[in-house]
């Protein structure tokens, strides 16, 4: 599932300028997302690190579109009001936290820094 997800946002041979595909996937970005989240707790950090973060860890702006409803879900499911966080879900939402600090927005040096754009980054 993910692997043909981040195929299909991203394709290798790079081309950007497909929309159809994006808004065609919208429901199945939110789906993936909370089925991500849902079995984040029953599952090894490390087969949830290589199979629901890595394929959307990219620099690619619609990799973000999957982490965010990943993320999203995460926190609704599992921290908020929860009686015990299970131990994965800090540890992948630490991971998530990277992927976004470490985004070109925020490279001191690079151009147009600081500035968020896109649809995914804000």
């Amino acid at each position: 599932m993910s692997r043909w997800t981040a195929e299909r946002l991203m394709p290798p041979w790079g081309d950007e300028t497909r929309r159809d595909a994006e808004t065609r996937l919208f429901e199945w970005i939110r789906t993936l997302g909370a089925i991500f989240a849902r079995a984040l707790p029953f599952f090894d950090f490390q087969w949830v690190r290589d199979t629901c973060f890595t394929p959307f860890s990219s620099a690619h702006e619609n990799a973000l579109r999957v982490l965010a409803e990943f993320a999203g879900s995460v926190v609704t499911r599992h921290v908020f009001d929860a009686a015990e966080i299970p131990e994965n879900a800090m540890l992948i939402l630490g991971d998530c936290v990277e992927r976004v600090i470490n985004d070109e927005a925020f490279v001191t040096d690079g151009y147009r820094t600081g500035e968020i754009y896109g649809s995914n980054m804000p």
